[in-house]
């Protein structure tokens, strides 16, 4: 009988083992399969974002071919608030299946091209070093940081960066860049070419990760040869801070615009009034006439439309999400950069 129970005994144990076992088998099973399918869910949702970012930035150049179809015919031609490329980023886009798409679309006039500094030929502008030193001087003061903290040589900085751009190998003083530069502890000699991107700034002398940030804020180096006219701030699509650089005023006494200046020309913006480069019969305003400085000439000049764009689009499924930057001409159909990053 005691031989009988514990044979019951041992078969109660097996019995409980392979119930242990197979729970815990089919719950690794479970598990793994549970993974898997999250694990293809965010491959599909990563996929499905990127395709949409990337069809962000058709949507984006549709705009800008719809370009002045809602306002006056006459203004069609200049760049404004009301054009269907800067409404299209106001509110994001609902996609089915928990999608999301932003597309935000810039002209150049948002920003100052640092190209535009020198001719065609390589030759500084007479205005481009008076308005570099002041431009710097607003940017730093910007920048985070206590006063005493920001302390950078903006003569040496001004002139570093005209030396990059112009097309000589001497400095403003005379000496041979290469060696000048190499004694003052920078990464590489001044290229004598335009700026292909503003991250080859980083090895100038005296440029640290804070400036480069600020000065990205201000300047965009599209295209690499700009005209001078569509080199400047845009007055009717400019954010603020990009308006205070606004350098206007005698040849040879200009000077940044105040902040009164700035506050005029966002409330002839927020009344509906649009800028045009001269006084007309159109619904537009002067810009000269609006600030109070008639007949003082503004470097580099104000840029009232533009042929290149920045198109930025972000997309996102679920918890992935991709971004597409792209800098187009719309004029010449072509396309000067393409990045995919967030």
């Amino acid at each position: 009988m005691s031989r009988v129970r514990d044979e019951e005994g041992v078969v109660l144990i097996l019995v409980l083992s392979m119930v242990v076992l197979t729970t815990g088998s089919v719950y690794a099973f479970a598990r793994t399969s549970l993974m898997e399918i999250r694990s293809m869910q965010h491959r599909m949702d990563r996929v499905r974002a990127d395709l949409l970012a990337r069809s962000g930035v058709d949507l984006g150049l549709r705009a800008l071919q719809d370009d002045g179809s809602n306002q006056l015919p006459q203004l069609a031609s200049l760049e404004t608030a009301e054009d269907a490329w800067q409404l299209l980023g106001e509110q994001p886009i609902d996609v089915p299946g928990n999608g999301e798409l932003r597309v935000r679309v810039r002209d150049a006039g948002q920003r100052l091209n640092l190209n535009a500094l020198v001719d065609f030929e390589g030759t500084p502008h007479g205005t481009s070093r008076s308005f570099l030193l002041a431009a710097l001087e607003r940017i730093v003061a910007e920048l985070p940081g206590r006063k005493e903290e920001k302390l950078y040589d903006l003569e040496a900085l001004a002139d570093a960066l005209l030396d990059w751009l112009d097309g000589d190998e001497l400095t403003r003083l005379g000496d041979d860049e290469s060696v000048y530069y190499a004694r003052n502890g920078a990464a590489a000699p001044p290229a004598n070419r335009p700026l292909l991107a503003l991250q080859e700034l980083a090895d100038l002398p005296g440029v640290d990760e804070p400036l480069l940030l600020g000065l990205g804020a201000y300047f965009t180096v599209h295209p690499p040869y700009p005209q001078l006219e569509q080199s400047g701030v845009n007055p009717n699509t400019a954010p603020p801070h990009v308006l205070s650089l606004i350098f206007q005023g005698p040849p040879n006494d200009k000077r940044l615009i105040d902040e009164d200046g700035v506050f005029r020309i966002l409330r002839a913006r927020d009344e509906g009034r649009i800028f045009c480069p001269q006084s007309t019969e159109l619904p537009c305003e002067s810009f000269a006439s609006e600030i109070g400085r008639v007949g003082e000439p503004v470097f580099p000049p104000l840029s009232y439309s533009n042929d290149v764009f920045s198109i930025q689009s972000e997309a996102r499924f679920g918890e992935a999400r991709a971004c597409v930057h792209t800098v187009i001409d719309r004029a010449q159909g072509a396309t000067l950069t393409y990045r995919l990053d967030c």
